[in-house]
């Protein structure tokens, strides 16, 4: 059983129709519409609760799916419209890595809307420099004009930029010269 409910064997309804209060949380309900928090919550609704026509939504980059087609995991439909959905691509870096790294390869067509660089240990190298981009311009997602690695802090830029399925988005750092230390973090929010 699980803590905080009731075992029920049968269908449920309020006591009346003008009843205000709910039947059900949507996670344990068949069919319907289910919230949840992740791809992997939305693939374990188990089967016995899903019905054709369900809509999912999954709170980790705001979009709403539906089951079309059929029940297994293949048939969910993104039916996202308008909103804010967002993916968020994260990666930690340091002065010695080497680059350019690719550091998301889409696999649908979508927008880059933000860029944030972290520099949490500053570049002592002289010269330093770190760009991001794609494979075709490595630096018009964000030039090294737009942050300062040899110092601690955070640096955003708002590109707006579209790209289509199979794009790769690269990282590309330039230590300086005599460089021993440097460290951040790119976050990327499509």
């Amino acid at each position: 059983m699980i803590p905080g409910t009731v075992q029920i064997l049968g269908p449920l309804g309020p006591s009346a129709t003008t009843d205000v209060y709910p039947t059900h949380k949507a996670t344990y309900g068949l069919g319907g519409h289910h919230d949840v928090a992740t791809y992997t919550e939305r693939n374990d609704i188990p089967p016995a609760r899903r019905e054709e026509g369900m809509t999912c939504y999954v709170a980790s980059d705001q979009s709403t799916w539906q089951l079309q087609n059929g029940i297994t995991d293949s048939d969910w439909t993104d039916i996202t419209v308008g909103g804010t959905r967002t993916l968020e691509v994260n990666h930690t870096f340091y002065y010695g890595d080497a680059t350019p790294v690719i550091i998301w390869t889409y696999g649908m067509d979508t927008t880059v809307r933000y860029v944030t660089l972290s520099i949490d240990t500053a570049f002592d190298g002289t010269g330093a420099q770190i760009k991001v981009g794609d494979s075709a311009h490595d630096d018009i997602l964000m030039s090294s004009g737009q942050n300062l690695p040899g110092e601690v802090g955070a640096y955003e830029t708002t590109p707006m930029r579209a790209y289509t399925s199979g794009a790769h988005i690269v990282l590309t750092i330039v230590p300086g010269s005599g460089a021993t230390q440097g460290s951040g973090e790119l976050k990327i929010l499509f």
